[in-house]
């Protein structure tokens, strides 16, 4: 009986912690009456919508002890049933001291030796969570404010506590809870799981939107956490991204947690379509969708920052106008820590960090994130002499500056106790350590070069002395261990007691390009530059028709305004225009309207050449006309002359 008591003493001050497939028990409860007609277990959860229910698994007399709450006289309780089975199973966890045939309070006696936290406190605890063993719950839990919940029992006992409830978006079940009521409070290890989405601005700040134009790159960055992982056999992470058909993805991820840049196909590997191709790095994306997936999250510490930055390019196939062209993306990860289906995939080795598909894999995803990027068009008329007449064949060129943001990858060496990098005098580093002395290292098997160990009464002038130990050349028939001689480089190293840490460092740079497009009006009269950001441009007319003045240059200054978020942003264009003799004609004049909202045409009026008027009257056409008929007349003279002379 005192062994008993020492047992629930101790079970009594055990802390819970919830973890997948794990549980730890409650501790630092405060002693109440152990008379009550009722008991509360207080649960402090981190999301909403649970439920939980309490199983009793052990029922005994409540006492308080030693100002702790003790149970004694321990009998299986009503929260578990087929115990004769469930001891059995229990035998069988290696570690747990459980023998067939024990009584409830003989294995309460073996719990009680086993530490907080214990592989076999886990493996109990998925033991007793089985359906199997499941008996009647005890009570279901009530949602207050703040998540937190409480769950009232009649008994006093040892309660197993389950997550039976809808997990909410973005979080995650609790883990299995084993817990001494009295009254109770406990914090739960339900997790939430979180993905932000942003583009990279300019000066390297975050934003939902910006505008650029076809053929600028676009960088985006993901951000989340590494999740609470200690409790799963196998933690899924997987980052999900869908471009819209306007955004060609440029395969170009970068992966850092905790500052420390992943290795691509190891840590992490890419997969795109619906089938989860993978992507090899370099090659180029074929789908719209990809993922990106964490072949193991739980090497890394839970809290730890997560940062992906990459890279689209804007298409010819961009949305131009109000709307935009959106980029989508959301967290694919483990949520239940007790459901054995989150083991290994079937098929590991073939698509690392990816679910088999045929698996039943507890699973939940966060809400969509979602950024968008806007392009607008200026579109020219062309028409004739003052009219809306078109005028076919005018070449115009349209020329500016795009700016775009770009992220460049830097080594980063920090000067670090703890550092495993020298740096060297020609600038580089490396983490070979300086050779301050000259050393003898082995040469290993099958070497015929280098020194052999001299004996005490070799006298040659070749001797090395390192490390107070002498040594000759070695030569053919020599036995014994052979040597190669190491030279001191110290004078190559910057310093040879200074190290460094190596990091990757990412800086946002903004980038020019030159713009050129180049157009030429149709039979309508139309020219369209598609796909322009915000900034300023020249259209020039570089090539007119045969007998029309060529027209004067256009400055455009284009700016967009975009409100609202996600998906209901929209951008409002402002083309304003300067140079004589355009008309600038708003969407609403149904001329020449399409389903652009928010443009501007520009409408440029060629005139035709002038007809200059002529100098001089009619008496100068009257000349021309006499003169004529002299000409004629005097040939007609001249030839009847000349057939007078031959009749005489």
């Amino acid at each position: 009986m005192k062994r008993i008591k020492k047992m629930l003493s101790i079970m009594l001050a055990m802390v819970m912690t919830l973890a997948m497939c794990s549980s730890v028990f409650a501790a630092n409860n405060e002693p109440t009456d152990a008379t009550k007609d009722s008991y509360t277990i207080t649960l402090n959860g981190k999301t909403s919508g649970h439920t939980y229910e309490a199983y009793q698994v052990f029922k005994g007399e409540l006492a308080s002890k030693d100002d702790k709450l003790v149970l004694s006289n321990i009998e299986w309780g009503n929260g578990v049933k087929e115990t004769a089975n469930l001891v059995k199973e229990l035998a069988e966890i290696a570690g747990s001291g459980i023998t067939e045939g024990m009584t409830a309070a003989q294995v309460a006696e073996k719990l009680q030796e086993q530490a907080d936290n214990s592989d076999v406190i886990k493996a109990v605890t998925d033991v007793i969570g089985k359906d199997a063993y499941l008996g009647t719950s005890a009570g279901t839990s009530t949602e207050s404010a703040n998540n937190v919940y409480t769950i009232s029992v009649e008994e006093a006992g040892y309660y197993f506590i389950k997550d039976t409830g809808t997990i909410s978006s973005n979080g995650t079940a609790t883990d299995y809870i084993l817990q001494v009521v009295g009254d109770a409070t406990v914090n739960t290890k339900d997790d939430v799981v979180d993905l932000d989405k942003e583009i990279v601005s300019g000066n390297d700040q975050g934003v939902d939107s910006n505008k650029a134009s076809i053929g600028d790159d676009v960088t985006y960055r993901l951000k989340s956490k590494v999740p609470e992982h200690a409790a799963y056999k196998k933690y899924y992470f997987i980052m999900n991204d869908t471009l819209s058909d306007g955004l060609t993805f440029n395969n170009d991820v970068v992966v850092k947690i905790g500052g420390q840049t992943l290795t691509r196909d190891t840590d992490y590997y890419i997969y795109e379509g619906a089938n989860n191709d993978p992507l090899a790095e370099g090659a180029t994306a074929t789908s719209q969708s990809f993922k990106i997936a964490f072949a193991n999250i739980k090497a890394y510490t839970a809290g730890t920052d997560i940062v992906v930055t990459y890279s689209a390019k804007l298409n010819e196939n961009a949305v131009i106008g109000e709307n935009g062209n959106t980029n989508t993306a959301n967290l694919t990860y483990s949520n239940n820590p007790n459901d054995s289906g989150s083991g290994d995939p079937d098929t590991p080795d073939e698509k690392p960090g990816i679910p088999d598909s045929d698996k039943n894999v507890p699973l939940g995803n966060t809400p969509d994130k979602v950024v968008v990027t806007f392009t607008t068009q200026v579109a020219i008329f062309k028409t004739q002499n003052g009219n809306t007449t078109p005028l076919e064949g005018a070449e115009f060129t349209l020329t500016g500056i795009s700016k775009q943001t770009a992220l460049a990858t830097e080594d980063v060496y920090t000067p670090a106790e703890d550092g495993t990098w020298y740096s060297l005098t020609d600038g580089s580093y490396t983490e070979t350590a300086p050779q301050t002395v000259a050393t003898m290292e082995e040469a290993g098997e099958g070497a015929t070069a280098g020194y052999v160990v001299a004996e005490d009464d070799y006298t040659g002038d070749d001797i090395e002395v390192v490390g107070d130990v002498r040594y000759r050349p070695y030569r053919e028939g020599d036995t014994g261990t052979i040597y190669i001689k190491i030279e001191p480089n110290a004078d190559k190293y910057a310093s040879t007691t200074i190290k460094y840490k190596h990091e990757t460092a990412t800086t946002t740079t903004v980038t020019e390009r030159a713009i050129k497009m180049v157009g030429t009006s149709d039979e309508k009269g139309q020219i369209i530059f598609k796909g322009l950001g915000e900034g300023e441009y020249l259209i020039t007319e570089t090539k007119t028709p045969a007998g029309f003045n060529t027209a004067l240059p256009i400055k455009v200054v284009i700016k967009g305004e975009v409100s609202g978020t996600a998906y209901q942003a929209t951008c409002k264009w402002i083309h304003t225009l300067s140079s004589d003799g355009v008309v600038v004609r708003p969407l609403e004049d149904d001329t020449h309207k399409d389903d652009i909202e928010d443009e501007y045409y520009v409408n440029i009026v060629n005139n035709s050449g002038s007809t200059l008027p002529s100098t001089g009257g009619i008496g100068t056409t009257i000349f021309y006309i006499i003169g004529g008929i002299l000409v004629v007349g005097a040939a007609i003279l001249l030839v009847t002359k000349k057939r007078m002379s031959k009749e005489a």
